[in-house]
C-alpha cells in the first residue's frame, strides 16, 4: 500500500500524514477512518467550489499515533 511505502522509506520524518474529505463523500470518509485517519474538527470551503466544504483528516505515526 502506498502508504505503508511512504511511512517506510522516511520513518523517522514522516510524523503525520493530511487528507481533505469533500462533504458528502462519505466513501472517501469510510476508507480514510478505517486506515486509522481521525478527523481534525478543521473546516474549509472548496478553493475551486467555494460554496462546498471539506473537512481535514490526520493520520499520526509512531508514538503519536491516536493522540488528537
Amino acid at each position: 500500500m502506498m502508504l505503508q511505502k511512504l511511512i517506510e522509506h522516511e520513518p523517522d520524518r514522516v510524523t503525520e500524514l493530511y487528507a481533505w474529505v469533500l462533504d458528502g463523500n462519505d466513501a472517501a470518509r469510510r476508507v480514510y477512518q478505517r486506515l486509522g485517519f481521525v478527523f481534525t474538527g478543521e473546516r474549509q470551503p472548496l478553493p475551486t467550489s467555494p460554496g462546498r466544504m471539506e473537512e481535514r483528516l490526520v493520520l499520526r505515526i509512531g508514538s503519536d499515533r491516536g493522540r488528537g
